[in-house]
Formats: C-alpha cells, sequence, structure tokens
C-alpha cells in the first residue's frame, strides 16, 4: 500500500514539474511589441486604430498576419506574440485608422529579447474622401458602462432630427427644448465626438442636427467627466455621445430655412443652424427669429441665468407679466423672438479643452387674460378679479469663457460668464378700476468658477474650489397709474460675494477610502427702497450678509458590487441685516447634517440604492418685491425682506434600478417617506402698514411620501417602443396663514405612458396620455374645506412618407379643463403640414391650430382657495418654409 501512495506522489510530481516546464516555456517564449498611435497634427491620441505585425512572405505580397491590436483611447497598443519571431526572418508593423494615411515600419529583433518598446507613431490625416456605405449591423454594442446604438436601427420615417432618434432609443426622452433624460434624469453632458464644445447649449444641436449626419449615440451611464476621479468617485448621471458620418466631418454641416406666412397678420421663421467638427476643433452658429412662438417652444441659445451664488436668496425679485395657461407659448403668446449666438471648442495638446461663446436675445411678447381668485384668510374671503393687458421687452446678452485640462492625475477646470439683462414690463389691468403697472429693470452679473484636482500615484486626491461673483440687483422703476392719479417706487441694489472649498481624500485600504471636505461662502449685498408715494425722492437704504463655514467628512466602502458612501457635515450659518435708520440684528447658528448612501449591483441588471439624510439648513426665503395686487389697498409691495428661516427634513430613500441592455428594456422605481419641518428665525418687515402674506406666516411641518416609477421597453419584433412612468405623493403638513395655524393633507398622483409605434419604416406614430389627480384637505378655523382636481392630456402624431422624398405628418392635443362648479371643458389643438425633399433642398408647408381653438378657460378649487382663468388663444396659421441643407 505504501509502494502505491509512494508511486502516486513520484507521479503528480512528474507531472507538475512537466506543467511548470510547458508554462515556463510558453512564457519564455512569448513577445511583446508596445507602442502609441497619435495624431501628426495635433499629437492626440487615435483611438480605434489597428496595429498588424506582418511577415513578408515570396508568394504573397501582403504577407503572412502573426498579430494584430487595437489602440485604446490613450492611444496605446500591446502585441502578444505566442511565439518569438526568428531573428533572421523579415517582419513588418502596419499602422491603419480611419480617415488617416496608412504607415509600415520595418521590425527586427535581438537574440533573446522578450519584449520591444516602439517609439510613438504619428499618422497623417488623409485628404481622399471616403464613399459613404450603408451597412446594416448589430444596432447595439455594449462595453462597459457605454451603451452604443446605431442611428440606422433606430429610424424610421418620423426621424429627421437628432431629438427624433434619441427618442427612439430605450430609456432615453427629449422635451421640446432639448434636454434629453436618461431613465427619468437629465444627462450630465453631451459630447459630439468626444469633445463637449457646447456646454449648456446641446439643445440647439439636438433640435436641430440633421438624423443623415448622424452614425450613432453613445450612452455613458455613471459617466465620470474627471478623469482623476475615475475610480474615486461614481456619479449616478449619465451622459450621450453623438457620433457623426464621415462625410459630415471636417466641412460645414446644417441648414438655413426661411418660412412665411398668415394668421391675423403676416408672420415669418428663419433659422440658420451650422455646424464645423474638425480634428482639433468644434464650431457651432445658431441665428433664429419668428414671431410664430416656434423660438419659444424649443428653445433658443441659452444664456446664464445669473451668477452662481450660494444661499444668496432672492432679495428683489419682480415678476414680469402674468402667468399663462400650460400650453405651447405658440398658441397664445404673440410677440417677436431674436436668438442668436457662436460657441467654439478647441482641443489644446491631448488634454486641454477650451471653449468660447456668446449670444443675445431680443422678445417682444403680449398676452390677454381675465383671472379670478378667492383666497379665505382670517378676516373671511378676499376675491382679486381683474382684466390683464400684459407686454414685455427683453434684451440679453451672454458672454463666457471655458478652459479645462483633464488628465488621468490632474484637473483644472475655470469659467467665467458675464450677463447684462435690460426688460421693459406693462401691465393694462382693469379691476375696481383701470390702472397701468409698469416695471424697467437693469442689471448684469458675473460668475469665475476654478475647479482644481489633484491625484497621486498612491490613490490620494486633492481638490482645491473657488467661485467668485456678483451682480447688480434689478434696478426697478415700479408705478401704478390709477385712474387720475398715481404712485410708484424706486428700487435699486447689488451683492457679491465669493466660495472657496477644498478637500481630500485617501484609500486605507483596497476596499475603504476617507475623505474631508472644508468650505467658504460669503455674500454681501446691498440696496436701496423708496416710499410709495405720487413722486418718490427718499430711498431708505439696507445692507445685509450670509456667511457659510462647512466641515463634510466622509468614507466610501466597496466590496465587489457593495457600494456604501457616508458624510457627516456641520455648517456654521451667519445671517447679519440692518436698517441704517433703526434695526440691526444678527443669526448664528451651527447645524449639523448626516447622509448615508447604500448601493448593490446585481450582475450587470439590477442595481438597488438606499438612501438615508437628515438636513438642516438655513434659508432665506423673503422677497422684497413680487407682483402687486391691485384692489382698493393700491399696495405695491406685497412681501418682505430681512428673514430667515430653518428648514429640516429626514428622508429615507429607496431605489431600484433594471437594464437589460440587449432586449431593449430599462425600469427603475422608487419610495421616499420625507418628515420635514421649517419655522421662522428671525423677520424684518421693509414694508410696515402693509397688507401682505409675509414671512411672518412661514412655518411648515409634516411628513410625505412619494413614490416614482419608470418604464422603457422597445420591443422589436413588433417594432414598438413604450414608456410608462407614474409617480404618487402623500402629504401631510401644518402650515400658517394670518397668524392661524391648520393642517393640510393631500394625496397627488400622476401617471403617463407613452407610445412609439413604427409597423413598417415609412410610417411612424406616437402617441402620449398624461392623467393628474389631486385631492385637498384643509381645516381652518374649525371649517372643513374639501377638494379635488382631475388633469388629463393625451397627445397624437404620426409621420407617413409616401415617397421617398415626400411625406406628410399631423399631431394632435386634447385637454380636459375643470369649470368648477359647473363641470369640465374640451379642447383640441391639431397641427398638420406636408413636405417635400429633393436632395439638400425642401419644401414644407403647415398650418397650425387647424382647428381654430380661441380660448383656453379653467376654474378649479384647491384646498379652501378657488382659481378662475381665461385667456385668449392666437387663430390658425398658415406657413411655407424653405430648406438648404449642407
Amino acid at each position: 500500500m505504501t509502494s502505491v501512495l509512494m508511486k502516486r506522489k513520484l507521479t503528480m510530481r512528474y507531472l507538475l514539474v512537466s506543467l511548470l516546464m510547458l508554462l515556463t516555456g510558453t512564457a519564455l517564449a512569448q513577445m511583446r511589441i508596445e507602442g502609441k498611435v497619435l495624431d501628426a497634427e495635433d499629437r492626440l491620441p487615435l483611438a480605434g486604430a489597428s496595429v498588424r505585425l506582418m511577415k513578408e512572405v515570396e508568394d504573397d505580397p501582403d504577407g503572412e498576419l502573426i498579430a494584430y491590436a487595437i489602440a485604446d483611447d490613450k492611444g496605446y497598443y500591446r502585441l502578444s506574440v505566442e511565439s518569438r519571431p526568428q531573428v533572421e526572418g523579415k517582419y513588418r508593423l502596419e499602422y491603419r485608422c480611419l480617415g488617416y494615411v496608412p504607415y509600415k515600419s520595418a521590425v527586427r529583433w535581438e537574440s533573446g529579447q522578450s519584449r520591444m518598446l516602439r517609439p510613438d507613431v504619428l499618422l497623417s490625416p488623409s485628404d481622399t474622401k471616403l464613399r459613404e456605405v450603408t451597412v446594416q449591423s448589430t444596432p447595439v454594442y455594449t462595453r462597459g458602462d457605454t451603451i452604443k446604438y446605431m442611428a440606422h436601427a433606430y429610424s424610421d420615417a418620423g426621424t429627421r432630427t437628432l431629438a427624433d432618434l434619441i427618442a427612439r432609443i430605450p430609456g432615453l426622452e427629449v422635451e421640446t427644448d432639448g434636454i434629453v433624460h436618461y431613465q427619468g434624469k437629465p444627462i450630465s453632458e453631451l459630447y459630439i465626438e468626444g469633445l463637449s464644445s457646447v456646454g449648456d447649449n446641446y439643445g440647439l444641436v439636438v433640435n436641430n442636427l440633421d438624423i443623415q449626419a448622424v452614425s450613432g449615440v453613445e450612452v455613458l451611464q455613471r459617466h465620470q467627466r474627471v478623469r482623476a476621479l475615475k475610480d474615486v468617485e461614481v456619479p449616478d448621471a449619465a451622459a450621450l455621445n453623438i457620433l457623426l458620418k464621415d462625410k459630415n466631418k471636417l466641412r460645414p454641416t446644417g441648414q438655413w430655412d426661411v418660412g412665411g406666412g398668415y394668421e391675423s397678420d403676416l408672420s415669418y421663421d428663419t433659422n440658420l443652424y451650422a455646424m464645423l467638427i474638425g480634428r482639433r476643433s468644434q464650431t457651432l452658429l445658431s441665428v433664429m427669429a419668428d414671431n410664430c412662438g416656434h423660438l419659444r417652444e424649443e428653445g433658443g441659445f441659452i444664456l446664464a441665468q445669473g451668477a452662481q451664488m450660494p444661499e444668496a436668496g432672492n432679495l428683489i425679485g419682480v415678476t414680469e407679466g402674468r402667468y399663462g395657461p400650460p400650453l405651447s407659448q405658440k398658441y397664445y403668446m404673440q410677440g417677436n423672438d431674436l436668438s442668436t449666438g457662436l460657441m467654439h471648442g478647441r482641443r489644446i495638446g491631448p488634454y486641454g479643452m477650451l471653449r468660447l461663446g456668446g449670444g443675445y436675445t431680443y422678445q417682444t411678447t403680449s398676452q390677454e387674460g381675465w383671472m379670478e381668485n378667492v383666497y379665505m384668510g382670517g378676516d373671511g374671503a378676499v376675491t382679486i378679479s381683474e382684466h390683464a393687458l400684459s407686454s414685455q421687452e427683453r434684451h440679453n446678452v451672454k458672454a463666457e469663457l471655458h478652459y479645462q485640462h483633464n488628465a488621468d492625475s490632474l484637473f483644472v477646470e475655470n469659467n467665467f460668464s458675464f450677463l447684462g439683462s435690460h426688460h421693459d414690463t406693462r401691465n393694462n389691468l382693469f379691476a375696481d378700476a383701470h390702472s397701468l403697472y409698469a416695471v424697467k429693470r437693469q442689471f448684469g452679473s458675473f460668475d469665475n468658477f476654478f475647479h482644481y484636482i489633484k491625484k497621486t500615484k498612491s490613490g490620494k486626491v486633492r481638490r482645491f474650489m473657488t467661485n467668485l461673483f456678483g451682480r447688480s440687483l434689478p434696478t426697478a422703476h415700479i408705478s401704478v397709474l390709477k385712474d387720475e392719479g398715481g404712485i410708484a417706487q424706486l428700487i435699486d441694489g447689488y451683492d457679491f460675494g465669493g466660495q472657496v472649498s477644498g478637500g481630500y481624500s485617501a484609500r486605507i485600504s483596497k476596499q475603504l477610502s476617507v475623505s474631508a471636505a472644508t468650505g467658504l461662502a460669503a455674500v454681501y449685498r446691498g440696496y436701496g427702497l423708496s416710499d410709495i408715494e405720487e413722486a418718490p425722492q427718499t430711498m431708505r437704504h439696507y445692507s445685509g450678509y450670509d456667511l457659510n463655514v462647512s466641515l463634510a467628512p466622509g468614507f466610501t466602502f466597496e466590496e465587489g458590487a457593495l457600494r456604501i458612501e457616508g458624510q457627516l457635515p456641520l455648517t456654521y450659518y451667519g445671517r447679519g441685516f440692518r436698517d441704517k435708520v433703526a434695526v440691526d440684528y444678527l443669526v448664528n447658528k451651527v447645524l449639523p447634517e448626516w447622509n448615508l448612501l447604500l448601493r448593490y449591483d446585481m450582475n450587470g441588471y439590477f442595481r438597488f440604492d438606499w438612501t438615508l439624510a437628515y438636513t438642516d439648513k438655513m434659508d432665506v426665503p423673503a422677497t422684497l418685491i413680487t407682483q402687486p395686487i391691485i384692489t382698493d389697498y393700491n399696495q405695491i409691495v406685497t412681501h418682505t425682506a430681512g428673514a430667515v428661516a430653518r428648514n429640516r427634513s429626514y428622508v429615507s430613500r429607496f431605489g431600484l434600478q433594471y437594464s437589460d441592455v440587449m432586449s431593449g428594456v430599462m425600469a427603475s422605481a422608487t419610495i421616499a417617506v420625507v418628515k420635514d419641518k421649517g419655522n421662522l428665525i428671525r423677520d424684518f418687515d421693509v414694508s410696515q402698514g402693509q397688507i401682505t402674506y409675509t414671512t411672518q406666516s412661514y412655518r411648515s411641518s409634516g411628513l410625505s411620501w412619494n413614490s416614482s416609477s419608470f418604464l422603457s421597453w422597445r420591443i422589436r419584433p413588433l417594432k414598438t417602443k413604450l414608456d410608462l412612468s407614474g409617480r404618487y405623493a402623500y402629504s401631510q403638513t401644518e402650515a400658517m396663514r394670518a397668524g392661524v395655524i391648520y393642517p393640510v393633507v393631500s394625496h397627488r398622483f400622476s401617471l403617463r405612458p407613452s407610445l412609439l409605434f413604427t409597423p413598417i419604416r415609412s410610417l411612424s406614430w406616437e402617441a402620449s396620455v398624461s392623467w393628474g389627480y389631486t385631492r385637498l384637505f384643509h381645516q381652518y378655523e374649525e371649517v372643513s374645506y374639501r377638494s379635488q382636481r382631475h388633469e388629463m392630456r393625451a397627445s397624437s402624431r404620426l409621420t407617413w412618407q409616401l415617397l421617398p422624398q415626400w411625406d406628410f405628418f399631423t399631431s394632435a392635443d386634447y385637454i380636459r379643463l375643470e369649470l368648477q362648479p359647473s363641470g369640465s371643458r374640451h379642447i383640441y389643438f391639431a397641427d398638420a403640414g406636408t413636405r417635400y425633399r429633393l436632395g439638400r433642398y425642401e419644401l414644407s408647408a403647415t398650418v397650425d391650430n387647424l382647428f381654430n381653438t380661441k380660448s383656453y378657460e379653467t376654474g378649479y378649487q384647491i384646498g379652501m382657495d378657488s382659481f378662475h382663468a381665461f385667456y385668449h388663444l392666437r387663430p390658425r396659421r398658415y406657413l411655407l418654409t424653405f430648406r438648404i441643407s449642407f
């Protein structure tokens, strides 16, 4: 028995030794060739370049393929040769990349060499134009967190722009202004061929880029735009990368539309959109002008909304004009619109990018409406009735300069922007008597944001950020003319400040890393407010400041598919306010917070999130000037300033996501439970003696429960895409009005299914329904008020390609409006048109408001208050448009 065991042991030893010798021999026989492939002009990496090792053969001029590799996003390649080539043999490396001149290089080995590091290879761009070939390939590819959708597989008769293509991709939705959502959340960036050259103006590209220029769309899930943080922080947002066809690169592409028509007066619509995509730079030009409302619906060149001012509040905010109905502005708002802008982005070296741009918008608007609102309070019902004829004229100008250096270990970013505005608003109000309410405002702002991140070889991360800003608050002249007399008020102001923050993170072990961040934010503001009189002269001056100092330690734990993040912020809030005549006060608070995130990824299909958080913040909720209530009181100021409120909340949120890219199914669901409490700490009334719904009534507390779901499913056999989103919210809170605390209970439910059906490539049908239900209960001074409101909207769009050059399209909308207590009203809108395309020329004819719907009227109850509104709509419009594509 012993001898048998000994023989078995010896046999196993011989086998192990033989296996080790075989593996060693194989390893020794392997040969590695490494190097980089770069662009000869700008030395940028050529991702996707092919590298082939060929052995020369006498009878075959092409040679024998020995090994093959593809360069990564850094241009790096590595060839592994299983057996070392013969020293006496003749070998060559062949480098190829689409759009570049191929390059060949001879290779020779020294005896015993196992690794060869080749010098960088520079490929020169080719001037040869490639003939376009349509290849029916796989519609979707996946690589890590990147999903690539081929344009040809998701295009049909209704696909004319990039927005149409994106809307047909599972999980993606597009708003009318071009803003893109992925699984219900806005995307963080939009790249064109890997370059973020348009910034916040990407909606222009989405709405105007012709589908004929697009080859594919890449969805970058959990996109981390900062390379130094790629393995440190995992964002929840996604980004898009638009891939263009080769024929649309290195030359201008776009279109120019010129249209004219008639409704009650002459109409015009013109749009010039041009884009130049080069190897190192990208340029976008947009000029849009019309009086049809299309520019307001789709959005023009986006201008900054003002400087990024943390905790700055909104001390002076003038409401310009009355609110309109929840319709597209092209149906009810009249006026002229102009939007023009130019953006240019350029690569600087292998990691740098410079973007600069500017824009100007001009807008005149007018609308007419009747409103009657009834508010219940301590003195009974207050009824506000008025007939308003409002008009506005706005000028806005913006300039932006952005630089970014984004390397694996170093990130530097600086963004400077400037905004200037002039607004003139006039409201003719007919209530108890005729009043003219006018506001003239001029204001400007600047903002400079700097961000620095350094990652060491050991994985430690240091970061530093600053944000300097300033603005002149709206300098306004508000006047109210009533019958023969009038009153007026003057306002002016400014604020400026800055924000500095820094952070540090380090990995303690393979699974655990810790971080710490600190920040300082300060805002100083001053403004003046005159008395309300016929000819105001004397200004009362006020000043105040906000000071925030924060410290936030945190940690991150990762083990396989499990990720846990936590933070414990501690913030000091300082608020000061001074009336140079009478009052001076100061508020100081140190408030702790905490948040915890647990995330688990299951097989790449399911992801579970659980968030626990406690927030405790100081806010400045007051507004100094709002829309006046023109009744018997002749009021202008209807709010107060200098208030400081404290808001606390506990949040528990559960989220589940499912994603099966190949089958086209994406779904998500969230449930959140929130308990919050808010109360006023200090108040300083600058409008004594006036009737107001002021921050003295600011108090809220209660519990709310929210749930939402999202489903996107592309059913390929039926050529159908189904999107379904729903939301339910319950809240039980307390509020205060006229010094009386009363409970508020609400239920809100909404459901929105949408369907995209393409039974044949020449026919496309889109349909969606939105239904909402709101139920409120108020208990005010032992009187119960109950209300419920139903909202329903439906829309449909059909595109039918009768011939390859000719198609017909139509859209219809239905809205159910409540008219309490008498019932409801049903209104319909429809647009129709046809277009004929011959090469790069296109002629289209459209009719807007086909049913000539003339008015919008609704009346509903919300708790103990009721609202009624009536608006005139624009008449039917005919429009003929000629387009040239280039």
